[in-house]
């Protein structure tokens, strides 16, 4: 495809030489026009072009993805991306109601079914995709509708209020977004499949298989192996006839059997489509007129179509980037690659999964299957690399295997096997690399910092650990997650193992152990007469000034150990490494457990001494537990260690809370012991 060379910049006349602002026309007022004006608008690029956006439907742009919201309460202007004022508001002129039915390459004009014609420099296709009605007799009957538009949804709920029954053409993914729309309404709901399962081109036979028992369940009817041959009135109802010569009668029917790309204006303007349809674009998502544009769902890019929104959203950036630099004089260099068509969506409440490569689309790839109570999981392996996955059911590794795909590792033999047994690639314990874990998962539990965003961070220029701590505070404090900064920013070296970790984690098992003891042991006896040798211990609980000395010298290490504890919550106080402090506020809350023993003879008192005797033992052993976590995260990577990460922050904050009645209990105390 060539590029546009010395073409006249004058929006209001292709001949002319030196214009002030481009003329750009955008077909089309779906998502994907939505994305490329947000782009355009981010890019500063809205003041070198005058945008018109020509939309067929009456509305502005709106969000397509949760149009069934539509049944359950959201009106059409809770799916708008942006309200009508935002257009005027970036200069952006937009025309609803309107279809274009003509587009005049020669003269570079677009021609609308209100007589409109709109000069353009730069045009791009976006006119989405139509539904696919089959070729039928009784299809344009009354009650008959299509699923693709908000007065789509509009028709189709005033229908149904005379309603009890329904079907649906359709079980593939649209289809059983329609089908969970009628469930929505409480119609008795039917979907009819022509295919042996559902979702045929996503799924394999097993999870389509659990898919319709999952819906079953619902109380929607699946009939497939059902080509409808047409549609006849009977009576008030609807007859579906079909190919053995059965029926079915229900009260309405919705069409949701797949889509079409929106190629008809360009196959008219001598434009070159795919063979399965759509518009073909090359990598900057030019036609073979290197001035027209296409992107969404009616663009194919090397013979591929794209149905979902997130490759859409990938081709406006693409477009928006590519149409900035042109205007800037510079040369167009942004490329669309393809984009995955991985998907996690939730039909009628059941999770399905589609990762890489589609179902049958590997040749030689090999099919490893795993199910279970309520999950039916597909790997697919080509050369040893994982290349595809498909699910039924909830699936904890999906993110890490989409990871797995994207870098083309290869599975070995035994996670195979595990696979096979468990449903899982990995096994609970086994560790992985920081590069694997999810965006929301804790890195640093000190400052809680994920793993997104360092991610952000290294993205923003961060290059190594010291910048990546020093932007996000990770490993500032405790510095136990610094090997997983070396290895997040690629560096070789790992961190040396935290110093004091054997001290902390000694001491924290030590209070572990004795909080319960003490618990289950209960008071020590009095001695029973003034000659027991036990009485040389019994004065420290029966005589004041030794009850006085303890009492104070456990307030005195408490106090102690709470200063040792502001080393992490001061910023400015940097003396002295965190972890030799850490290990003695650990230490010295394991020293208030005997002063504790020696003070009471574990006697907790009545009322307020009893609650303060609670709450030491309780915020001791809080602390115990936090202390074996923070000196056992370093030691594990992978799950675990993701686990114990997220975990001790939680612990930290329980730990905190209940200090804080402490000293007021303290402080009654002693009053009421002077006082009394």
């Amino acid at each position: 495809m060539s590029s546009p060379d010395n073409l006249p910049l004058n929006p209001n006349s292709p001949n002319s030489a030196e214009p002030s602002r481009q003329s750009l026309v955008i077909i089309g007022a779906g998502m994907a026009t939505h994305a490329l004006l947000r782009q355009l608008a981010q890019l500063k690029a809205l003041d070198h072009y005058h945008v018109t956006v020509i939309g067929e439907e009456p509305r502005p742009c709106y969000d397509r993805v949760h149009l069934t919201e539509c049944f359950t309460g959201k009106t059409a202007d809770d799916l708008l991306l942006d309200p009508v004022a935002w257009y005027s508001e970036h200069g952006i002129e937009l025309i609803t109601g309107d279809a274009v039915t003509r587009i005049d390459r020669e003269t570079r004009t677009v021609h609308a079914a209100s007589g409109l014609k709109e000069v353009y420099h730069r045009l791009v296709l976006a006119t989405g995709s139509c539904p696919f009605v089959p070729p039928i007799k009784g299809v344009d009957l009354p009650g008959v509708f299509v699923y693709r538009t908000i007065e789509d949804i509009e028709q189709i709920k005033s229908y149904a209020k005379g309603c009890q029954t329904a079907a649906v053409f359709g079980g593939g993914l649209l289809g059983l977004e329609a089908g969970k729309a009628l469930h929505d309404l409480k119609l008795e709901t039917h979907v009819l499949e022509v295919a042996p399962s559902l979702m045929p081109r996503q799924l394999n036979a097993e999870a389509g298989v659990l898919l319709k028992q999952e819906i079953e369940k619902l109380g929607v009817h699946i009939h497939l192996l059902r080509g409808a041959k047409g549609i006849e009135e009977f009576g008030e109802q609807k007859r579906i006839l079909f190919d053995r010569e059965e029926t079915l009668e229900v009260d309405m029917i919705v069409i949701s059997a797949g889509i079409r790309p929106r190629d008809e204006l360009a196959r008219e303007a001598n434009l070159s489509c795919g063979e399965r349809g759509g518009i073909a674009v090359d990598r900057q998502l030019r036609t073979v007129d290197p001035r027209i544009h296409a992107i969404g769902e009616c663009a194919t890019f090397e013979g591929k179509l794209y149905g979902l929104v997130g490759p859409c959203y990938d081709m406006a950036e693409v477009v928006a980037k590519n149409l900035a630099a042109t205007a800037e004089g510079e040369a167009a260099k942004h490329e669309f690659l393809g984009a995955s068509q991985a998907s996690r969506l939730k039909l009628m409440g059941v999770d399905v999964s589609t990762l890489g490569t589609p179902i049958g689309k590997a040749a030689g790839a090999s099919l490893l299957v795993s199910q279970g109570e309520g999950y039916c999981r597909s790997l697919m392996i080509e050369n040893k690399r994982l290349v595809g996955a498909i699910g039924v059911g909830n699936w904890p590794e999906r993110e890490r295997l989409s990871g797995v795909i994207a870098e083309g590792r290869k599975i070995s033999r035994r996670q195979e096997r595990h696979f096979k047994e468990t449903g899982q690639l990995w096994s609970a314990s086994e560790g992985d690399s920081i590069l694997d874990w999810p965006a929301a998962a804790t890195v640093c539990s000190c400052l809680n910092v994920t793993r997104g965003k360092l991610s952000d961070a290294l993205l923003a220029g961060s290059s190594d650990a010291d910048t990546l701590a020093e932007t996000t505070g990770a490993s500032t404090v405790c510095g136990s997650c610094r090997d997983l900064l070396c290895e997040l920013a690629g560096q070789p070296q790992a961190a040396a193992g935290v110093k004091g970790r054997k001290g902390l984690l000694i001491a924290s098992c030590l209070a572990a152990f004795l909080v319960p003891v003490f618990v289950a042991a209960g008071p020590f006896p009095f001695a029973e007469t003034v000659q027991s040798s036990w009485r040389q211990v019994d004065f420290l609980w029966q005589d004041s000034f030794a009850k006085q000395v303890s009492g104070f010298t456990l307030l005195g290490i408490s106090i102690l150990a709470l200063g040792f504890s502001l080393r992490k919550r001061i910023s400015w106080f940097s003396w002295g490494e965190f972890a030799s402090w850490r290990g003695m506020h650990g230490i010295l809350g394991t020293l208030t457990l005997a002063g504790f023993l020696v003070h009471t003879g574990l006697r907790l008192g009545h009322n307020f001494t009893l609650a303060l005797a609670v709450v030491f033992l309780l915020l001791n052993l809080l602390g115990a537990f936090t202390g074996i976590t923070a000196s056992l995260e370093s030691r594990f990577a992978g799950v675990r260690g993701r686990q114990l990460r997220a975990w001790r922050p939680k612990l930290t904050q329980l730990h905190i809370w209940l200090f804080w009645p402490l000293p007021a209990l303290v402080l009654f105390h002693i009053i009421s012991v002077y006082y009394y």
